[in-house]
């Protein structure tokens, strides 16, 4: 006979020995109950759970060993297991006094007939993985809790945020609108004094500058026709002063407005403005262009154009050293377009504090803000060396 012969003769009896062994060894509870529910066998497992040897715990019942209200539950599962059903439960049974939670798994056991002679069972003890469980679980409550107890306080905190947010917006907003009413105020001031200034230099033109003019002809006529030479020499005295007056009121005319501006409009009176003052006051060369289109202005409009056009003016007597100005005028859709170059020192608009489409200094921050309100625009671009160009754009009439 070969070994692999003898081999699998002895199979059944060390499956035996290995049922055994594998009883023995597992931690958890196994034990086998008879049809009367009584328990035939136990492992070491069993024994150590209730501190007691298999002999005292085989033959006893669930109600002898748990207590009748356990013992009744486990009984109602027994007689379930025992008509054919696989139970798998989690149940807490008291051991010695001490709660213990068990997962256990019954099954059937069938005689070699089919029929069910009794049970076999596994009962793992969680006791302590439930505990761990419900710590878990405890703790992940709490964890919720708080979680939700913060997410109310950031929500409220973000809410009085959100409130603190609207309350600034509607001050910054009532603010912007104090600084509109201010502009509005400061243009409107600024329209009525280049009303009234227009006012005196029209009065100085039409009456006191033509009655002096008046009064130097008639003294020039008498000046001429007479033969004595201490009154001649008086007349012509006289006649001196009223020119130099005549000189100086042409001059004060021209710094409060000039009355051609009403009479025949802008462009005749700016182009005045530039031959009269810049060019034969200062010196200064000055080309002026303008490509003839019409370009209606309103009254008011006209007057802050023509003191903003001025101010940029005056702005380059003073500071930009420069020998040419160009001024250039024309219609662009529903805009008049003004343009302003001069050959100067220029300036860094940026160290200025000063970028494209914004302006710098008292006088410029005014032209800007006046041409602000009426929907207007003011751009300087400028740069050492460079020269200053400026642009000055305002709607039309009835645009």
């Amino acid at each position: 006979m070969s070994d692999s012969e003898n081999t699998n003769k002895e199979l059944p009896r060390r499956s035996d020995d290995w049922l055994i062994a594998i009883f023995n060894a597992v931690p958890h509870s196994i034990f086998v109950k008879n049809q009367s529910l009584a328990y035939t066998h136990v492992n070491p497992a069993m024994e150590r759970l209730f501190g007691k040897p298999a002999s005292e715990l085989i033959g006893k019942t669930d109600e002898t060993l748990f207590g009748p209200e356990a013992g009744r539950r486990s009984r109602e599962l027994d007689i379930r297991v025992l008509d054919g059903e696989i139970v798998k439960v989690e149940v807490t049974k008291p051991v010695n006094g001490v709660p213990v939670t068990f997962h256990v798994v019954k099954v059937p056991l069938r005689a070699a007939t089919g029929e069910i002679v009794g049970l076999c069972g596994v009962a793992s003890d969680i006791t302590e993985s439930k505990k761990a469980k419900q710590e878990l679980e405890r703790i992940r409550d709490e964890l919720e809790r708080r979680v939700q107890e913060r997410t109310a306080e950031l929500t409220r905190a973000n809410e009085r945020l959100l409130e603190q947010i609207e309350e600034r917006r509607q001050v910054e907003q009532k603010l912007e609108i104090h600084q509109q009413q201010l502009r509005t105020l400061a243009s409107q001031l600024s329209l009525t004094e280049q009303r009234e200034r227009w006012k005196i230099a029209t009065g100085l033109h039409d009456r006191v500058g033509q009655n002096l003019a008046f009064s130097l002809l008639k003294l020039q006529s008498v000046h001429q026709g007479e033969h004595r030479a201490d009154l001649k020499k008086t007349l012509g005295g006289v006649c001196g002063y009223i020119k130099k007056s005549i000189q100086e009121i042409r001059t004060l005319i021209f710094d409060l407005g000039s009355p051609i501006l009403y009479q025949d409009g802008f462009e005749p009176a700016l182009k005045d403005w530039l031959t009269e003052h810049i060019e034969k006051v200062h010196g200064i060369a000055c080309e002026y262009r303008d490509d003839g289109q019409p370009k209606p202005l309103d009254d008011d409009i006209m007057v802050l154009l023509f003191d903003s056009v001025r101010e940029v003016l005056v702005n380059v007597v003073k500071h930009a050293g420069a020998k040419k100005i160009k001024v250039n005028i024309y219609r662009d859709d529903d805009n008049m377009e003004i343009i302003v170059e001069d050959d100067g020192i220029g300036f860094d608009t940026a160290a200025a504090g000063i970028t494209p489409g914004r302006s710098g200094g008292f006088g410029l921050f005014s032209i800007r803000e006046r041409l602000d309100y009426i929907h207007g625009r003011f751009e300087i671009k400028s740069g050492h060396g460079r020269g200053t160009k400026i642009t000055l754009r305002v709607p039309l009439k009835n645009a």
